[in-house]
């Protein structure tokens, strides 16, 4: 399950039950490397939402989303301090749209996974995501969905990365 919480509220990215667990990668079982190793250090560039302009992505609520996902998928780690992989998260760029229809999120986070001293994952990984006209009439709650959309795939990219490149 990949969610994210905006404005103090939690938000899953699709309300039917069924579709509330990510599709791409499996959660981790007990006996392989990272099982419960992983903790999140620090994130960082995200902007707290303004209630009069577009909704954003606070760091605070991106690294609830990250932390919740990361225990979903049998990653987390409760006492940091016990953590074998630290991660840090760098919202680097969110563009959004001003107006229209179908509106469009790109989402682009750099993930850094340290290891005693050595560095086991640093890249950007870039996603979008679309909330249409379907969805919700109001721009503001379309963009807000579209924000969520990117951030929860980009949250479900970065699991399937750990799951490859921690072995």
């Amino acid at each position: 399950m990949v969610c994210l919480l905006t404005n103090n509220a939690p938000s899953f990215f699709f309300q039917k039950r069924n579709e509330r667990v990510a599709s791409g990668p499996t959660p981790v079982s007990s006996g392989q490397p990272a099982y419960q190793q992983v903790a999140v250090e620090q994130v960082q560039g995200g902007a707290d939402t303004n209630p009069m302009w577009a909704s954003e992505v606070s760091n605070g609520d991106f690294q609830k989303a990250l932390e919740l996902s990361l225990r979903a998928f049998n990653y987390y780690v409760v006492d940091g301090a016990m953590a074998k992989y630290k991660v840090t998260a760098s919202i680097v760029d969110v563009q959004k749209p001003l107006m229209g229809l179908d509106m469009s999120v790109a989402m682009k986070v750099r993930y850094s996974v340290a290891t005693q001293g050595d560095t086991a994952f640093d890249d950007a990984i870039a996603t979008t995501g679309t909330a249409t006209m379907g969805e919700a009439f109001a721009g503001a709650d379309r963009v807000r969905m579209a924000i969520e959309k990117a951030a929860k795939l980009n949250i479900e990219a970065f699991l399937g990365r750990l799951s490859k490149d921690l072995k």
